[in-house]
Protein backbone atom coordinates (compact mmCIF):
# COMPACT_ATOMS: atom_id res chain seq x y z
CA UNK A 1 0.00 0.00 0.00
CA UNK A 2 1.04 3.34 -1.28
CA UNK A 3 1.80 6.11 1.84
CA UNK A 4 -0.56 9.22 1.43
CA UNK A 5 0.13 12.47 2.10
CA UNK A 6 -2.35 15.54 2.27
CA UNK A 7 -3.50 16.48 -1.43
CA UNK A 8 -1.92 13.40 -2.69
CA UNK A 9 -3.63 10.35 -5.05
CA UNK A 10 -3.31 6.71 -3.77
CA UNK A 11 -3.75 3.86 -7.01
CA UNK A 12 -5.01 1.52 -4.71
CA UNK A 13 -8.59 0.55 -4.88
CA UNK A 14 -10.62 1.58 -2.19
CA UNK A 15 -12.56 -1.93 -2.69
CA UNK A 16 -10.43 -4.88 -3.48
CA UNK A 17 -12.09 -8.57 -3.83
CA UNK A 18 -9.44 -10.17 -5.82
CA UNK A 19 -9.13 -13.13 -3.26
CA UNK A 20 -12.21 -15.56 -3.49
CA UNK A 21 -14.09 -15.22 0.16
CA UNK A 22 -15.04 -19.01 -0.42
CA UNK A 23 -15.51 -21.68 -2.61
CA UNK A 24 -18.92 -23.51 -3.74
CA UNK A 25 -17.29 -26.35 -4.80
CA UNK A 26 -17.47 -27.83 -0.86
CA UNK A 27 -21.30 -26.56 -0.69
CA UNK A 28 -22.19 -28.46 -3.94
CA UNK A 29 -20.05 -31.77 -2.62
CA UNK A 30 -21.84 -31.21 1.11
CA UNK A 31 -25.46 -31.16 -0.87
CA UNK A 32 -25.03 -33.72 -3.25
CA UNK A 33 -23.99 -36.19 -0.29
CA UNK A 34 -27.00 -35.40 1.52
CA UNK A 35 -28.91 -36.03 -1.33
CA UNK A 36 -27.59 -39.44 -1.92
CA UNK A 37 -27.85 -40.39 1.81
CA UNK A 38 -31.53 -39.32 2.09
CA UNK A 39 -32.14 -41.54 -1.65
CA UNK A 40 -30.07 -44.56 0.07
CA UNK A 41 -31.92 -44.03 3.31
CA UNK A 42 -35.48 -44.24 1.49
CA UNK A 43 -35.26 -47.32 -0.29
CA UNK A 44 -33.65 -49.36 3.06
CA UNK A 45 -35.51 -51.39 4.59
CA UNK A 46 -37.20 -49.20 7.94
CA UNK A 47 -34.96 -51.36 10.33
CA UNK A 48 -31.88 -50.46 8.53
CA UNK A 49 -32.56 -47.11 8.09
CA UNK A 50 -32.77 -45.92 11.31
CA UNK A 51 -29.21 -47.25 12.13
CA UNK A 52 -27.43 -45.86 9.37
CA UNK A 53 -29.78 -42.13 10.00
CA UNK A 54 -28.10 -42.39 13.68
CA UNK A 55 -25.10 -42.65 12.25
CA UNK A 56 -25.31 -40.14 10.12
CA UNK A 57 -26.78 -37.21 12.45
CA UNK A 58 -23.99 -38.55 15.31
CA UNK A 59 -21.21 -37.69 12.23
CA UNK A 60 -23.17 -34.15 11.63
CA UNK A 61 -23.02 -33.53 15.31
CA UNK A 62 -19.16 -34.22 15.93
CA UNK A 63 -18.64 -32.26 12.24
CA UNK A 64 -20.62 -29.33 14.13
CA UNK A 65 -18.97 -29.05 17.11
CA UNK A 66 -15.29 -29.65 15.55
CA UNK A 67 -16.15 -26.51 13.30
CA UNK A 68 -17.51 -24.69 16.80
CA UNK A 69 -14.35 -25.34 18.35
CA UNK A 70 -12.44 -24.39 15.20
CA UNK A 71 -14.31 -20.97 15.02
CA UNK A 72 -13.33 -20.06 19.25
CA UNK A 73 -10.06 -20.70 18.61
CA UNK A 74 -9.41 -19.08 15.48
CA UNK A 75 -8.56 -21.76 12.71
CA UNK A 76 -12.04 -20.96 10.96
CA UNK A 77 -13.65 -17.83 10.28
CA UNK A 78 -17.58 -17.13 10.30
CA UNK A 79 -17.63 -14.02 9.22
CA UNK A 80 -16.06 -11.60 6.56
CA UNK A 81 -12.37 -11.55 5.98
CA UNK A 82 -10.62 -8.63 7.13
CA UNK A 83 -9.33 -5.90 4.61
CA UNK A 84 -5.56 -5.70 4.27
CA UNK A 85 -4.92 -2.93 7.27
CA UNK A 86 -8.10 -1.27 7.12
CA UNK A 87 -6.11 0.90 4.08
CA UNK A 88 -9.38 3.12 3.55
CA UNK A 89 -9.76 4.44 7.62
CA UNK A 90 -5.80 4.63 7.72
CA UNK A 91 -5.49 7.13 4.46
CA UNK A 92 -8.60 9.24 5.38
CA UNK A 93 -7.03 10.00 9.21
CA UNK A 94 -3.79 10.39 7.55
CA UNK A 95 -5.23 12.95 5.13
CA UNK A 96 -6.48 14.82 7.80
CA UNK A 97 -4.81 18.69 8.15
CA UNK A 98 -4.79 18.59 11.51
CA UNK A 99 -2.73 16.16 14.04
CA UNK A 100 -5.11 12.83 15.58
CA UNK A 101 -4.60 10.89 18.56
CA UNK A 102 -6.89 8.26 18.91
CA UNK A 103 -6.60 7.20 23.19
CA UNK A 104 -8.19 4.67 25.48
CA UNK A 105 -10.41 4.76 27.99
CA UNK A 106 -7.34 5.06 30.63
CA UNK A 107 -5.80 7.48 28.51
CA UNK A 108 -2.74 5.41 26.67
CA UNK A 109 -2.38 6.60 22.77
CA UNK A 110 -3.40 3.62 20.19
CA UNK A 111 -3.18 6.11 16.88
CA UNK A 112 -1.44 8.57 16.44
CA UNK A 113 -1.24 10.36 12.65
CA UNK A 114 2.61 11.49 11.38
CA UNK A 115 1.60 15.22 11.98
CA UNK A 116 1.66 14.59 15.65
CA UNK A 117 5.35 15.76 17.00
CA UNK A 118 6.01 14.33 20.24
Amino acid sequence: MQKASPGSIVSDPVIDRSEKSGSIVWLILLATALVVSAVLLAVLPRQEAAFYVQVLLGVLAVIGVCALFAGAIGLIRFGQRPQRGASLSRLVLEALPDGLIVTDADGRIIFATRLIRF
